[in-house]
């Protein structure tokens, strides 16, 4: 291959890699909102409060992946919650999402999504994800200041939690 068509080749790599992600990259999150157990409505910007990212993970009753990742989290908790805000997403209401966590002895709060304000929102979050008509127990959804959603992690690859948020937070 000559250097001309290496060059032609990069350009077109190059192309496709931006194209892919102006399309599949950093997306705006939903107006996904929850209630604290006082009944207050809250938003990703409450949720996140002073930190730079908020990590949403999708928990279910009785699910292994679920509990995977909430323990990943606890056992790296210290180090990124300096900078990452952590929240839990409960597909119950919010009794049942409080027992949840604690019984877990989650050190992030939970949130039942039956008592969701817009239970619409959750179906966005999906179509964010790309996920064609659920999103898995322990998925993880990363999210900038601005409400983009940065990444988000299902099933196996939930085991890259870690690496993923020391690159993004310099950690």
């Amino acid at each position: 291959m000559n250097a001309k068509t290496f060059i032609v080749l990069l350009i077109v790599i190059a192309v496709g890699v931006g194209g892919y992600f102006f399309l599949f990259g950093s997306q705006k999150m939903p107006g996904l909102q929850v209630k604290d157990a006082d009944g207050k409505v809250l938003g990703l910007q409450q949720l996140r409060g002073d930190k730079e990212y908020l990590a949403l993970v999708m928990l279910i009753p009785g699910c292994q992946i679920s509990q995977f990742s909430s323990n990943l989290i606890k056992q790296h908790f210290q180090r990124f919650s300096p900078r990452v805000a952590f929240a839990g997403l409960f597909y119950g209401e919010i009794t049942a999402a409080r027992k949840y966590a604690e019984a877990e002895e989650l050190p992030f709060p939970v949130f039942g999504m039956r008592d969701a304000p817009d239970p619409y929102a959750v179906n966005e979050l999906m179509k964010l994800a790309h996920a064609s008509s659920r999103v898995y127990g322990g998925t993880v959804f990363v999210v900038d200041r601005d409400d983009y959603m940065l990444f988000y992690l299902e099933q196996e690859a939930v085991r890259d939690l870690p690496e993923k948020l020391s690159d993004l937070a310099d950690l």
